[in-house]
């Protein structure tokens, strides 16, 4: 089994979407168009249990270059076919590089439409922990086998509609594309910022809580 790196992964959306980007602008790599993709690895989800998936930012659009001179080329946004068919393409490529690496089994006797599954050795105790941090479980102490908390901010409970706009989902994977910055809103684009880089647990931009050090007891 070959070890499964970030940079494996991360070839096969990076260039599916600036793929996706020049062809719906009309425009091709080989005409010198280029766009790009700054992409955040988070390991954790709102229970932070393992959940690693990707935050990109992308361009709605693309460069061309005249004289040395840039022409941005915007494009639309993305229909909902147009994204099942980049989700579909993109866990194509995503699985078949879990299955050249090991991380993935193929059933050659289950047919084309068979799913690669995962190996785990029943008897490991890291193969017990990591199963349980994909199904979201706890696996040791007096709640084992419980799901574990998500934890919920307040300000952002809301009732949400079963489909989201700019949403496709499919066998696990998820595909969003639903926020989008004009370019005079550049505090929204900064907030967008800090949500792909945000750590697992952080304290409030405006919080009055402040480090202090113990001062040494008087003698």
């Amino acid at each position: 089994m070959l070890p499964v790196t970030a940079g494996m992964m991360l070839g096969n959306p990076s260039r599916a979407l600036s793929t996706s980007v020049l062809h719906r602008g009309g425009l091709t790599v080989r005409s010198g168009a280029k766009t790009g993709v700054v992409t955040a690895i988070q390991r954790f989800g709102s229970n932070l249990a393992l959940n690693v998936h990707l935050h990109m930012l992308v361009p709605d659009g693309a460069y061309t270059f005249e004289h040395d001179r840039p022409r941005f080329h915007r494009i639309p946004a993305p229909s909902h076919e147009h994204l099942q068919q980049l989700l579909d393409a993109l866990i194509a490529r995503i699985t078949r590089t879990l299955v050249r690496a090991g991380a993935l089994i193929e059933d050659p006797l289950a047919g084309e439409a068979a799913q690669p599954y995962l190996d785990l050795e029943p008897d490991s105790p890291l193969a017990e922990l990591t199963a349980a941090a994909l199904r979201y479980r706890i696996v040791l102490g007096p709640l084992a086998g419980r799901k574990t908390m998500t934890s919920h901010h307040p300000m952002m409970a809301m009732d949400r509609p079963p489909s989201k706009p700019f949403t496709v989902a499919r066998d696990g994977f998820s595909l969003n594309a639903a926020l989008a910055c004009e370019p005079h809103q550049r505090d929204q684009l900064e907030r967008v910022c800090r949500y792909l880089l945000r750590p697992a647990i952080a304290a409030p931009a405006r919080s009055k809580l402040r480090p202090r050090a113990k001062r040494p007891p008087r003698r």
